[in-house]
Protein backbone atom coordinates (compact mmCIF):
# COMPACT_ATOMS: atom_id res chain seq x y z
CA UNK A 1 0.00 0.00 0.00
CA UNK A 2 2.81 2.49 1.39
CA UNK A 3 3.92 1.93 -2.63
CA UNK A 4 1.11 2.50 -4.03
CA UNK A 5 1.02 5.42 -2.62
CA UNK A 6 4.42 6.65 -3.56
CA UNK A 7 4.26 5.21 -7.39
CA UNK A 8 4.33 8.63 -8.79
CA UNK A 9 8.07 8.52 -7.80
CA UNK A 10 9.28 6.11 -10.15
CA UNK A 11 7.48 4.14 -12.75
CA UNK A 12 9.98 1.64 -14.12
CA UNK A 13 9.18 -1.25 -11.36
CA UNK A 14 8.38 -1.40 -7.98
CA UNK A 15 9.61 -4.88 -5.74
CA UNK A 16 9.46 -5.58 -2.28
CA UNK A 17 12.47 -7.87 -0.05
CA UNK A 18 11.50 -9.26 3.76
CA UNK A 19 13.95 -10.58 5.79
CA UNK A 20 13.72 -12.24 9.09
CA UNK A 21 16.12 -13.05 11.54
CA UNK A 22 16.56 -16.43 13.21
CA UNK A 23 17.72 -15.24 16.05
CA UNK A 24 15.66 -12.28 16.96
CA UNK A 25 12.57 -10.72 16.21
CA UNK A 26 14.75 -8.34 13.98
CA UNK A 27 12.34 -8.08 10.86
CA UNK A 28 12.49 -5.76 7.73
CA UNK A 29 10.51 -5.22 4.63
CA UNK A 30 12.29 -2.71 1.89
CA UNK A 31 9.69 -1.71 -0.92
CA UNK A 32 11.62 0.59 -3.66
CA UNK A 33 9.78 2.09 -6.73
CA UNK A 34 12.32 2.66 -9.53
CA UNK A 35 12.88 5.60 -11.80
CA UNK A 36 15.29 4.41 -14.01
CA UNK A 37 18.46 7.13 -14.83
CA UNK A 38 21.01 4.67 -15.45
CA UNK A 39 21.12 1.12 -16.81
CA UNK A 40 17.42 1.06 -17.58
CA UNK A 41 17.22 -2.89 -17.45
CA UNK A 42 15.49 -5.33 -15.09
CA UNK A 43 18.57 -6.07 -13.55
CA UNK A 44 18.84 -2.62 -11.82
CA UNK A 45 15.84 -3.26 -9.81
CA UNK A 46 15.79 -2.35 -5.84
CA UNK A 47 16.21 -3.66 -3.75
CA UNK A 48 19.47 -4.51 -4.74
CA UNK A 49 21.80 -7.17 -2.98
CA UNK A 50 25.50 -7.08 -3.09
CA UNK A 51 27.47 -9.75 -4.41
CA UNK A 52 28.49 -11.28 -0.86
CA UNK A 53 24.88 -11.45 -0.39
CA UNK A 54 25.62 -9.85 2.77
CA UNK A 55 23.43 -6.33 2.10
CA UNK A 56 20.56 -5.27 0.70
CA UNK A 57 19.83 -1.33 -0.32
CA UNK A 58 17.21 0.48 -1.64
CA UNK A 59 18.21 3.81 -2.83
CA UNK A 60 16.93 7.31 -4.12
CA UNK A 61 19.40 10.13 -6.13
CA UNK A 62 22.42 9.73 -8.10
CA UNK A 63 25.82 9.16 -7.38
CA UNK A 64 27.67 11.96 -10.01
CA UNK A 65 31.30 10.36 -9.59
CA UNK A 66 29.89 6.74 -10.25
CA UNK A 67 32.07 6.01 -12.57
CA UNK A 68 35.84 6.53 -11.34
CA UNK A 69 34.28 5.00 -8.35
CA UNK A 70 33.77 1.98 -10.12
CA UNK A 71 36.98 2.08 -12.38
CA UNK A 72 38.37 1.92 -8.76
CA UNK A 73 37.16 -1.18 -7.77
CA UNK A 74 37.24 -2.95 -10.85
CA UNK A 75 41.26 -2.17 -11.04
CA UNK A 76 42.03 -2.19 -6.85
CA UNK A 77 39.09 -4.66 -5.64
CA UNK A 78 38.95 -6.91 -8.37
CA UNK A 79 34.82 -6.35 -8.42
CA UNK A 80 32.80 -7.79 -11.37
CA UNK A 81 29.71 -5.43 -11.52
CA UNK A 82 26.54 -6.79 -12.91
CA UNK A 83 24.53 -4.00 -14.13
CA UNK A 84 25.99 -0.29 -15.02
CA UNK A 85 24.21 1.56 -12.50
CA UNK A 86 25.49 3.80 -9.76
CA UNK A 87 23.32 2.40 -6.92
CA UNK A 88 25.71 -1.10 -7.43
CA UNK A 89 28.57 0.74 -7.43
CA UNK A 90 27.75 2.32 -3.74
CA UNK A 91 26.86 -0.73 -2.50
CA UNK A 92 30.09 -2.66 -3.45
CA UNK A 93 31.53 0.78 -1.75
CA UNK A 94 29.96 0.22 1.23
CA UNK A 95 30.42 -3.43 1.39
CA UNK A 96 34.41 -3.18 1.51
CA UNK A 97 34.69 0.53 3.31
CA UNK A 98 31.39 0.99 5.62
CA UNK A 99 30.27 4.17 6.12
CA UNK A 100 33.64 5.53 5.61
CA UNK A 101 32.91 4.86 1.57
CA UNK A 102 30.16 8.03 2.04
CA UNK A 103 33.21 10.30 1.79
CA UNK A 104 33.91 9.20 -1.60
CA UNK A 105 31.08 9.50 -2.64
CA UNK A 106 29.78 12.77 -4.86
CA UNK A 107 25.78 13.00 -5.40
CA UNK A 108 22.27 13.62 -4.27
CA UNK A 109 21.15 10.41 -2.48
CA UNK A 110 19.28 8.89 0.09
CA UNK A 111 18.95 5.24 1.20
CA UNK A 112 18.65 2.05 3.54
CA UNK A 113 21.08 -0.29 3.55
CA UNK A 114 20.41 -3.58 5.14
CA UNK A 115 23.40 -5.67 6.98
CA UNK A 116 21.84 -9.21 7.63
CA UNK A 117 25.14 -10.17 9.26
CA UNK A 118 24.78 -7.72 11.90
CA UNK A 119 21.61 -7.44 11.78
CA UNK A 120 21.34 -3.84 11.26
CA UNK A 121 19.75 -0.93 9.19
CA UNK A 122 21.54 1.99 8.20
CA UNK A 123 19.80 4.62 7.14
CA UNK A 124 21.26 8.59 5.63
CA UNK A 125 21.01 11.18 3.29
CA UNK A 126 23.57 13.52 1.45
CA UNK A 127 25.03 16.21 3.30
CA UNK A 128 22.54 19.20 1.76
CA UNK A 129 19.41 16.69 2.40
CA UNK A 130 18.60 17.13 -1.42
CA UNK A 131 16.58 13.41 -1.32
CA UNK A 132 14.19 13.33 1.35
CA UNK A 133 13.54 10.52 4.08
CA UNK A 134 11.16 10.44 6.77
CA UNK A 135 11.10 8.13 9.61
CA UNK A 136 8.40 7.41 12.65
CA UNK A 137 9.04 5.34 15.86
CA UNK A 138 5.45 3.32 16.08
CA UNK A 139 7.15 1.30 19.49
CA UNK A 140 7.28 -1.90 17.77
CA UNK A 141 8.89 -0.89 15.08
CA UNK A 142 10.45 1.92 12.64
CA UNK A 143 8.76 3.24 9.22
CA UNK A 144 10.65 4.84 6.57
CA UNK A 145 9.87 6.80 3.76
CA UNK A 146 10.22 9.47 0.92
CA UNK A 147 7.09 10.79 2.12
CA UNK A 148 5.36 11.74 4.81
CA UNK A 149 1.72 10.96 3.21
CA UNK A 150 2.16 7.45 3.35
CA UNK A 151 3.96 7.22 7.02
CA UNK A 152 0.82 9.33 7.93
CA UNK A 153 -1.68 6.95 5.81
CA UNK A 154 -0.70 4.34 8.43
CA UNK A 155 -1.74 5.87 11.26
CA UNK A 156 -5.37 4.49 12.22
CA UNK A 157 -6.27 7.46 14.40
CA UNK A 158 -6.38 9.85 11.95
CA UNK A 159 -3.40 13.16 12.40
CA UNK A 160 -5.58 15.82 13.58
CA UNK A 161 -3.93 15.10 17.31
CA UNK A 162 -0.46 14.67 16.01
CA UNK A 163 0.11 17.83 14.79
CA UNK A 164 2.73 20.43 16.70
CA UNK A 165 2.27 24.03 17.22
CA UNK A 166 5.96 24.43 16.56
CA UNK A 167 5.62 22.68 13.99
CA UNK A 168 2.31 24.71 12.47
CA UNK A 169 4.46 27.91 13.62
CA UNK A 170 7.36 27.64 11.53
CA UNK A 171 4.96 26.61 8.59
CA UNK A 172 3.15 29.97 8.89
CA UNK A 173 6.25 31.94 9.57
CA UNK A 174 9.03 30.23 7.56
CA UNK A 175 6.79 28.97 4.23
CA UNK A 176 8.34 25.43 5.34
CA UNK A 177 9.58 23.56 8.22
CA UNK A 178 13.24 22.89 9.14
CA UNK A 179 14.61 19.42 9.44
CA UNK A 180 15.10 19.63 13.17
CA UNK A 181 11.18 20.37 14.12
CA UNK A 182 8.37 17.98 13.91
CA UNK A 183 5.00 19.08 11.75
CA UNK A 184 3.43 15.85 13.36
CA UNK A 185 5.15 14.58 16.57
CA UNK A 186 7.05 11.47 16.01
CA UNK A 187 7.23 11.88 12.63
CA UNK A 188 11.11 12.84 11.85
CA UNK A 189 13.34 13.44 9.02
CA UNK A 190 16.62 11.73 8.51
CA UNK A 191 19.24 14.54 9.16
CA UNK A 192 21.27 15.57 6.31
CA UNK A 193 24.78 14.49 6.47
CA UNK A 194 23.68 12.15 9.32
CA UNK A 195 24.24 8.22 9.54
CA UNK A 196 21.29 6.27 11.46
CA UNK A 197 21.76 2.62 12.91
CA UNK A 198 18.61 0.66 13.74
CA UNK A 199 18.63 -2.69 15.53
CA UNK A 200 17.11 -4.45 18.38
CA UNK A 201 18.31 -2.36 20.91
CA UNK A 202 16.93 0.66 19.15
CA UNK A 203 18.74 3.37 17.26
CA UNK A 204 22.01 5.68 17.34
CA UNK A 205 23.18 8.42 14.57
CA UNK A 206 26.48 10.05 14.24
CA UNK A 207 27.64 12.92 11.96
CA UNK A 208 29.34 12.48 8.85
CA UNK A 209 32.47 14.38 8.16
CA UNK A 210 32.30 15.19 4.31
CA UNK A 211 34.74 17.24 2.41
CA UNK A 212 34.74 21.16 2.48
CA UNK A 213 33.35 23.01 -0.36
CA UNK A 214 36.09 24.43 -2.02
CA UNK A 215 36.20 28.08 -3.45
CA UNK A 216 34.22 28.09 -7.44
CA UNK A 217 35.98 28.63 -10.48
CA UNK A 218 34.42 28.30 -13.97
CA UNK A 219 36.39 25.19 -14.51
CA UNK A 220 34.88 23.65 -11.57
CA UNK A 221 31.23 24.77 -12.46
CA UNK A 222 31.47 23.30 -15.99
CA UNK A 223 32.95 19.79 -13.89
CA UNK A 224 30.09 20.22 -12.15
CA UNK A 225 27.58 19.92 -14.67
CA UNK A 226 29.22 17.31 -16.76
CA UNK A 227 28.96 15.19 -14.00
CA UNK A 228 25.24 15.54 -13.06
CA UNK A 229 23.87 15.62 -16.55
CA UNK A 230 25.00 11.69 -17.11
CA UNK A 231 22.09 9.73 -17.85
CA UNK A 232 20.78 6.76 -19.58
CA UNK A 233 17.36 8.47 -20.74
CA UNK A 234 16.43 11.25 -21.89
CA UNK A 235 17.55 15.06 -20.07
CA UNK A 236 15.81 18.30 -19.32
CA UNK A 237 16.67 21.10 -17.76
CA UNK A 238 14.55 23.80 -15.46
CA UNK A 239 15.46 27.00 -14.56
CA UNK A 240 13.98 28.71 -11.79
CA UNK A 241 15.55 32.14 -11.63
CA UNK A 242 17.87 30.91 -8.19
CA UNK A 243 21.37 30.90 -7.78
CA UNK A 244 21.87 27.73 -9.20
CA UNK A 245 19.85 28.68 -12.40
CA UNK A 246 21.77 32.00 -12.42
CA UNK A 247 25.18 30.13 -12.60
Amino acid sequence: KMLEKTSHRGKDSRCIEEFKSKKNKFNVFLGHNRLSIFDTSDAGKQPFTSINKRFTIIFNGEIYNYKELKNQLINKEGITFRTNCDTEVFLELWSIYGHKCLKKIHGMYSYCILDKEKESLFVGRDPFGIKPLWFYNDKNHYQFCSELKPLLWLRKDGISNCLTQEGLNSYLLLGYVPHTIEFFKGYKQILPGYLYEFNQKGFSKRSISFKEISKPSLNKIKKEINLATQSDVSLGCFLSGGTDSSV
